[in-house]
């Protein structure tokens, strides 16, 4: 039997036409919040109307006080990275600050100075929203033609990977700012819960594994995760990156499971779409500008629900500002009966 690594794009687009479609009347034992209606007065997203919310597949806790039951047909817990499991302005700012880093060491190298803010921008702002391999080669291309000499994608990126190790150790020592700190609100919980259920939990991202690793290992996070399904879409260059269903269904293919049976925990408009592509039910956290972000995706969907009919719709519910994954709730735990 072929490993999950060897799948070809073709061989990951066979597997996603024979998924089994999802039958959404099996969401009925969860709890998947408000349908807004013209009149409902509880949701308030700016510059979206109660008709743009009123969108197939979709469902919304606004309030603190609703919660997302996770129902028994749930057999693992899929979780983005950057902005899911960590905060994205710690993650992405120990990024863009190992990029500048790396980028300077080699200006200094070959021009004998610091690049200008300007033309760190010049290399950096092509690279943005590209997978770190792929990142590392575009600001490569950008910094050859600044100081004259062909750069490298893999000298630049392994010079990435070393400041990041040296701000995380930095970090620590010299302000105690653990990735601990940085875990998203109500994410311990949400790992303690499905541990104790023995529920398998899995990391799926776009983000390097010499970069995410590390993190996880040092916010104490490593031992939450079943490992045979993380998916680092940068040990996989055979598949597409989110918003493409392909990382997702590698996920479903490596823990033997079919999309219905997983719960994708997401932050951003291109993973939530990939998870619904692949047909898997996504509780939604929108990081960042939470209305653009929550407008790409309802707009994306708008777009593609209505081929997703007689396909594999998957189903996704919008959490609450301000509670990050502490709305979502498991089954209680049965009862350990007592000694007479």
């Amino acid at each position: 039997m072929e490993s999950p690594t060897d799948l070809t794009s073709h061989k990951l687009k066979k597997l996603s036409d024979e998924v089994k479609p999802i039958d959404l009347a099996s969401g009925k034992d969860v709890t998947l919040g408000h349908r807004p209606t013209t009149h409902d007065p509880a949701i308030h997203i700016r510059g979206l109307s109660r008709l743009d919310l009123n969108v197939p597949l979709f469902s919304y806790l606004p309030a603190p006080g609703d919660t997302f039951q996770i129902c028994p047909s749930i057999k693992a817990i899929i979780l983005d990275f950057d902005g899911t499991t960590m905060k994205f302005d710690y993650t992405e700012g120990m990024r863009q600050k190992a990029y500048r880093r790396a980028i300077q060491s080699i200006a200094i190298e070959t021009l004998g100075r610091k690049l200008s803010r300007s033309e760190i921008i010049a290399c950096h702002n092509p690279a943005i929203n590209r997978p770190e391999e792929e990142m590392a080669e575009v600001i490569a291309t950008g910094l050859s033609s600044i100081v004259g000499k062909t750069v490298h994608g893999a000298d630049l990126f392994g010079r990435w990977l070393e400041q990041c190790e040296h701000l995380l150790t930095h970090h620590q020592q010299r302000y105690g700012r653990s990735p601990h700190s940085a875990i998203v609100k109500g994410m311990r919980s949400l790992l303690d819960g499905a541990n104790a259920r023995n529920i398998p939990v899995s990391i799926c991202t776009a983000g390097a594994h010499q970069f995410v690793e590390p993190l996880l290992k040092a916010g104490g996070l490593t031992k939450y995760l079943h490992h045979a399904g993380n998916v680092f879409v940068n040990r996989h260059p055979d598949i597409r990156s989110k918003p493409h269903a392909d990382p997702y269904l590698l996920v479903c293919r490596k823990l033997n499971l079919q999309p219905s049976e997983i719960l994708v925990a997401e932050d951003s408009a291109t993973g939530a779409l990939a998870a619904l592509r692949a047909g898997a039910r996504v509780i939604f956290q929108p990081s960042g500008n939470r209305e653009q972000t929550l407008r790409s995706l309802l707009w994306q969907v708008k777009q593609e629900h209505s081929e997703w009919i007689h396909g594999r719709p998957g189903a996704v519910t919008v959490l609450s500002r301000d509670q990050g994954w502490n709305q979502v709730k498991f089954p209680s735990l049965p009862q350990t009966p007592s000694n007479p």
